[in-house]
């Protein structure tokens, strides 16, 4: 996947790009809904049962999810950055949008599990 800030394009090209992404994005954001889901249940039944194989179960499924976004968001090409010149720079760029993109979902799936936990 890239995303290029220099590329001009018609707006013929922006429609279908824009039909392309949410044909490839929606049935990801459902799957990772269910994710989320999978894991306020299994936060909850953690919480109600409190042993320590479904804390682990738990944190260890929380941490594989991160660690998805983490990947997912780093094969994502960041390009076009003004005065960036050498490939070393724009893969460390690359590296801090992911990071910062995988924070805000980390934030997100966070709240959004805690809400379900104490709404189950």
């Amino acid at each position: 996947m890239k995303a290029d800030g220099h590329r001009t394009t018609t707006e013929s090209e922006w429609t279908t790009a824009f039909d392309r992404f949410w044909l490839a994005a929606t049935p990801k954001w459902f799957e990772w809904m269910g994710w989320i889901l999978v894991l306020a249940v299994l936060g909850f039944v953690a919480e109600e049962a409190g042993t320590v194989l479904l804390w682990l179960v738990y944190a260890v499924s929380y941490a594989a999810v991160v660690f998805y976004f983490q990947g997912f968001f780093y094969s994502v090409r960041f390009d076009g950055f003004p005065l960036i010149k050498s490939e070393r720079s724009r893969r460390a760029i690359s590296l801090l949008i992911s990071i910062a993109l995988t924070f805000l979902v980390f934030v997100f799936v966070t709240v959004i599990v805690g809400q379900l936990e104490g709404k189950l």
